[in-house]
């Protein structure tokens, strides 16, 4: 999903399926992924707003 003409960040390194379900998840409900940046131990997906309390909910109950 593009946002004001910008390409949509390539989610191909992340390699985690249940990590990609989420910010599927989260990009599905209206959100959008600024960025991807490598941080010490895990590959961070920063959104453009924090998780509903919904979308919590929902990660916590899978």
């Amino acid at each position: 999903m593009s946002w004001r003409g910008e390409a949509p960040v390539d989610l191909s390194p992340v390699g985690s399926l249940a990590i990609r379900w989420v910010i599927e998840r989260a990009v599905e409900g209206g959100n959008r992924v600024v960025s991807l940046a490598q941080w010490s131990k895990a590959l961070v997906a920063h959104m453009e707003r924090g998780l509903t309390a919904e979308m919590k909910a929902e990660v916590e109950a899978r």
